[in-house]
């Protein structure tokens, strides 16, 4: 059994790294304020397996939501987005939204992140005039993230209030029984 579970062990941390995602092109869409908006896009003329990073640069707390669509001009080949990741700023981890054509990522903070535009272009190559561009577009809006509110005075009185009332209480106790 031990043996099993080393052999286990030793094939997924073989295909662990062949699985992680690498670009196959890196743009950079600069500094985004919240809030703001960020255009991304790719077009492609063969078939293939595609993973397209977007740096940027949140200016302040904010969320990201987005809309991808994709762009078959081609009669010999087809597109299909598979997933859209984040990383980057204070993000423990990736994380990875499988349905790209709406996306939406909160609780960033500023700092640098790392948009992923995956999935693949199908059907043939060459042909008539080589078969045509397929491609895909796409654009994020941040919007500002709102503060917790601060707890008021009022609030904030109610514990020495709530000390002053036992005070008193207990000063009351006190004379009644000595009068009694």
């Amino acid at each position: 059994m031990k043996r099993f579970l080393l052999a286990i062990a030793a094939t997924l941390t073989i295909i662990a790294p062949a699985s992680a995602a690498t670009c196959t092109s890196t743009s950079n869409i600069g500094m985004i304020s919240t809030p703001g908006f960020g255009v991304f896009g790719n077009s492609f003329g063969s078939v293939q397996h595609f993973s397209d990073c977007f740096t940027f640069t949140l200016n302040g707390p904010g969320s990201a939501a987005g809309l991808s669509w994709e762009l078959d001009l081609s009669w010999a080949r087809d597109i299909d987005l598979t997933s859209v990741s984040l990383s980057g700023g204070s993000l423990p981890s990736t994380i990875v939204d499988a349905s790209p054509g709406s996306f939406s990522f909160g609780n960033l903070i500023a700092g640098g992140y790392q948009l992923v535009i995956t999935g693949d272009v199908t059907g043939r190559n060459g042909g008539f005039l080589g078969g045509g561009l397929a491609g895909y577009g796409g654009l994020f809006t941040t919007t500002t993230v709102q503060a917790a509110p601060v707890p008021g005075p009022i609030v904030g009185a109610g514990l020495p209030g709530l000390v002053m009332a036992l005070g008193g209480l207990i000063a009351w106790r006190r004379r009644r029984m000595a009068a009694a």
